[in-house]
């Protein structure tokens, strides 16, 4: 299919008033060398990005509006870990470790509740934890001659912006907005916070997570992958932006 020929269509790099920042910013040295395969299959180097990356960046888990009332909570994961997050009776949003610290058994499945809980009760030993963590029960505490063994949920740093819940495995992790930037400001005009989900799906792939993350990263596919989308889709003039952090690509359509 040829594409068709649209005349006065404004640029990407031409800026919208009071909208997402779209200047270019320069581009880096990213070198030319072909990637080394171990970045991709090395259970070695997939231990270094979850010590050094994953356990340090801000993770997205849950939509405000999904965490309405007191009680309301989800439990999300990430590699290795399950994280509960649960809308308090002050109406902040607070992250702990979806496990019981007396014998590490996990406290509620994967997923958004069904209705507001009071408590998490783990179903080993029947220990019980209040919306902060705090223990509210230990069946037969006096067994313990020794003191209780633990102190309670162990809490993560938790941040809500945009109606996004996010968390981090650091504890003492970047500030919130340092590591936001500069995405507040491109986000921000689209106003998130008054949008409504219509549709989550969730798709696993059986592959190193950056394989999919490249698979998304350029459009030099689309002419083989997803040829009817030329008619509308600039796939040659796209711009990508790296940030220290972050990275985007703009794509005109229409």
């Amino acid at each position: 299919m040829k594409k068709k020929a649209y005349k006065n269509i404004p640029r990407v790099s031409e800026p919208v008033s009071g909208g997402t920042p779209v200047e270019h910013v320069p581009i880096p040295d990213l070198g030319r060398e072909p990637i080394p395969k171990e970045k991709y299959i090395s259970q070695d180097y997939l231990e270094t990005e979850w010590q050094s990356m994953w356990r340090k960046v801000w993770l997205l888990g849950a939509l405000e509006r999904d965490l309405a009332e007191p009680g309301d909570y989800v439990c999300t994961e990430i590699g290795r870990e399950s994280v509960i997050l649960v809308r308090q009776k002050d109406d902040k949003i607070r992250a702990f470790y979806n496990v019981c610290p007396h014998r590490g058994n996990r406290l509620v499945p994967p997923g958004l509740s069904d209705e507001p809980t009071e408590t998490f009760k783990c179903s080993y030993h029947g220990w019980e934890y209040a919306l902060n963590g705090r223990f509210v029960n230990i069946p037969n505490k006096e067994l313990f001659p020794q003191g209780v063994p633990c102190s309670g949920l162990s809490e993560i740093p938790c941040e809500v912006w945009n109606n996004f819940v996010w968390f981090c495995l650091d504890k003492d992790p970047i500030p919130f907005e340092e590591y936001m930037a500069p995405l507040k400001d491109h986000f921000e005009p689209y106003h998130f916070d008054r949008m409504v989900l219509t549709r989550d799906v969730t798709m696993e792939w059986n592959c190193n997570w950056k394989t999919s993350v490249d698979a998304f990263n350029e459009t030099y596919h689309v002419a083989a992958t997803h040829p009817q989308l030329l008619w509308y889709l600039d796939d040659m003039d796209v711009q990508i932006d790296c940030y220290e952090r972050h990275s985007r690509y703009l794509v005109p359509f229409g």
